[in-house]
Order: structure tokens, then C-alpha cells, then sequence
């Protein structure tokens, strides 16, 4: 082990102690939002920042989602930002589409959020090029859950587990896994997905094989 074998000498929980520590764990994952059946949540959040909220995603419905081509990624030109804003952009307008519809629950939202993540997903990485000089992740020969990564994945995770139930069928494997992972394995899962393209064929345009690569490995 990297720091020695820390076990050593550590006192074995009893079987009883640890099934009263679990008892009081929650049976399901736990997230920081609400699931979209809980109405009188997503309407008090709206009372706070609805209309405005709401209006900004409404700006961005007719636009497709900011396009990120290797070109960008692979320019060592200028300061990189020509990357990293389209980068950042995606990410803001999926959570904006998201909490619209959490917000309104009209299903107005789902579609161009599950735009945005298929745009996500289907990234030859989620590395920003500044994390990535020697073009390891890029190329699917370092694996390596950066800032830009770990934020990627929790903004996915976030959405997926708000906009379960409204899924596609190519995306419900992805609900389904981050329903029984902890938050930890499925970014890491996700960190694969994002830093390894050819071993998992993320160059590929279907978000079916993203979707099922998280359901599948991200345990492992």
C-alpha cells in the first residue's frame, strides 16, 4: 500500500455496531436535489429564483449546444479560453435546463437537457486542455479525474438523477447505475469514460454506448 498497511493493529467493528451504524444510513442514494416528484420543493425553489432562472434557459432552447472540435482542444494558440468557454458553456446550460424543469415540470426543458448531455458525453474527453498538455487523456492513455473531470461528472450525475423518469431508453442504464452506486464510484466511473475515448469508444456519435459504459464499469 502507498502508505502502509493502515489496518494494522485496527479494532474490528463488531457485526452489531456496524448494523446500527447502517441503520441509520438512507436505504437510496442521497443527492443535493430533489427528485421532480417532490413539487412542494421545486416550488418554493421556484418562488426564489424562478423567473429568472427560467428566462435565462428559455434564451438558450432554440441554440444547439456549443460545439467543442478537437481543433480547439489541440491549439496551443492564444490562452486556450477559445476552448474552455464553449467547455463551461455546455455545462451551465445543462444545469439551467435542468432546474427549469425541475422548476416547471412541464417537460418544456427535458429535451433540450437531454441535448446537452448527449453533447456532453459524446466529448473525446472532459479533461480542459490546460490539465492535459501532453495530450494523455486526449488520446485515452491517462486516466486521471481532474477539477474539469470531477466537475463534469457531478454536473451528469446531478441531472441524470433529477431527470431519471423522463430519460430516453438509451440513457436509463446511466439513472439506473448512479441509483445504486455512492457518488464517489460513479465519478470515478465517469473519470474512465471521460479520460479513456478509445478504450470505450467515445469518439463513437451514440450516447447509448456513454450511458452504458457508466452502467456497467462503474463499480469496478
Amino acid at each position: 500500500m502507498l502508505f502502509g498497511d493502515w489496518s494494522a493493529g485496527a479494532e474490528v467493528v463488531p457485526n452489531e455496531r456496524a448494523e446500527r451504524i447502517a441503520s441509520w444510513l438512507a436505504s437510496g442514494p442521497v443527492t443535493a436535489t430533489p427528485p421532480l416528484a417532490d413539487r412542494a420543493a421545486w416550488e418554493a425553489f421556484g418562488k426564489k429564483v424562478g423567473p429568472g432562472l427560467v428566462a435565462e434557459a428559455e434564451k438558450f432552447l432554440p441554440e444547439e449546444p456549443p460545439a467543442l472540435p478537437d481543433e480547439l482542444y489541440l491549439s496551443r494558440e492564444g490562452t486556450m479560453r477559445e476552448y474552455n468557454v464553449p467547455y463551461g458553456e455546455r455545462r451551465t446550460r445543462l444545469a439551467l435546463f435542468v432546474l427549469a424543469e425541475g422548476i416547471t415540470n412541464q417537460g418544456k426543458y427535458t429535451t433540450a437537457a437531454e441535448r446537452e448531455l448527449s453533447a456532453i458525453l459524446s466529448e473525446r474527453t472532459w479533461s480542459m486542455p490546460p490539465h492535459d498538455l501532453d495530450l494523455g487523456k486526449f488520446k485515452g492513455e491517462l486516466e486521471d479525474v481532474d477539477l474539469g473531470v470531477a466537475m463534469r461528472a457531478a454536473g451528469v450525475a446531478t441531472a441524470v438523477s433529477i431527470l431519471k423518469d423522463q430519460l430516453p431508453a438509451e440513457l436509463k442504464p446511466m439513472a439506473e447505475r448512479l441509483n445504486r452506486t455512492s457518488a464517489s464510484s460513479s465519478h470515478r466511473a465517469a473519470g474512465r469514460v471521460a479520460n479513456s475515448p478509445a478504450r470505450y469508444s467515445v469518439s463513437s456519435p451514440s450516447c447509448a454506448a456513454r450511458a452504458s459504459v457508466v452502467a456497467n464499469r462503474g463499480s469496478s
